[in-house]
């Protein structure tokens, strides 16, 4: 999820990020969301601005990564700075850009065809050793770790337009809901928060090399099942979405339980987190869809929000 930012980017401050990496030729520029990311030979150079997180705030995900990555987790590898940093400030006439660089990943994105139980099984697995190796990070005093409701992205409810939908009213009260969910100890911990097909490539041994940690919070180990079964129907499906979360997760749950065990009693909150998901992402499309002509895809998946927000709203009586 993201904000556009590349207009915000000026020359000077992109020369000045690419004198503190041992970057060769000029970096291009392949993505433009909340933070943006250059490509140059071997390197990805991602850049953010603090108006959207502050460097202090991405210390926990670049802690966390470092130690899933120091473990035996197939993460991305972050390329410390010249002055062996792992991320570095440029200021701007608006406040500063934090600089973080990372090995570029050999690899290739799923396809519909590969899209089967065999890679749900391989993605709970993955998903598994993530949360049993996360489990033993030691958290460092001098670290800010937000929960869930405390990021950047909490944030984009306050676009939701006040119709005779009353979605803003249902955003609340789904909150509230989630609020009160417990925090058992085993299970609520650091998670990644957006593992899609977009975020993890097959390397040619076939392993998933999982990237883009930037939404690292605190909370349930079973939200970001749910954020990962959220992104899963991005491929098209039979049936409704209950009847495919139980197969989902009928392969899913074979690879997971292979590292870490799920808690019976959570299943039940897969979906609250996934209304809470369709409200966030449908907000956030809003604002950054504002002023813009919808192409028909655009449309589509827009309208695929709106549909999922009133599918689950209706399911679970909200």
């Amino acid at each position: 999820m993201a904000f556009t930012m590349a207009n915000t980017l000026s020359e000077s401050v992109l020369r000045a990020a690419c004198q503190l990496y041992p970057i060769k030729g000029t970096p291009t520029l392949i993505r433009d969301n909340s933070n943006l990311i250059f490509e140059t030979e071997g390197i990805i150079l991602r850049a953010t601005h603090s108006s959207i997180r502050l460097q202090h705030e991405m210390q926990a995900e670049l802690d966390w990564l470092d130690f899933l990555g120091s473990n035996g987790l197939d993460v991305v590898r972050i390329i410390p700075s010249i002055q062996n940093n792992n991320s570095e400030i440029v200021k701007d006439k608006n406040g500063y850009y934090t600089w973080v660089a990372f090995e570029k990943i050999s690899g290739d994105t799923i396809t519909s065809q590969q899209w089967d139980e065999n890679h749900f099984e391989k993605l709970g697995q993955l998903t598994g050793q993530l949360h049993r190796i996360g489990k033993e990070y030691a958290f460092k005093d001098e670290t800010t770790y937000l929960h869930w409701n405390e990021i950047m992205e909490h944030r984009v409810f306050r676009h939701l337009p006040a119709d005779d939908r009353k979605l803003p009213e249902l955003s609340k009260n789904v909150n509230q809901y989630l609020e009160q969910i417990p925090r058992n100890e085993k299970y609520y911990g650091l998670i990644h928060y957006d593992i899609h097909h977009g975020n993890y490539l097959f390397t040619p041994d076939n392993k998933l090399i999982l990237f883009d940690f930037e939404m690292t919070c605190l909370s349930w180990y079973i939200n970001d099942i749910a954020a990962v079964i959220f992104y899963s129907m991005y491929f098209p499906f039979n049936g409704n979405q209950k009847t495919y979360i139980a197969y989902f997760l009928s392969a899913f749950r074979k690879g997971y339980e292979k590292e870490y065990d799920i808690l019976e009693s959570e299943l039940k909150y897969i979906p609250h987190f996934l209304l809470y998901r369709y409200l966030m992402v449908y907000a956030f499309l809003l604002h950054i869809w504002r002023d813009k002509t919808l192409s028909e895809s655009e449309k589509k998946y827009l309208d695929r929000m709106e549909k999922g927000i009133e599918y689950w709203r209706m399911e679970l009586e909200y």
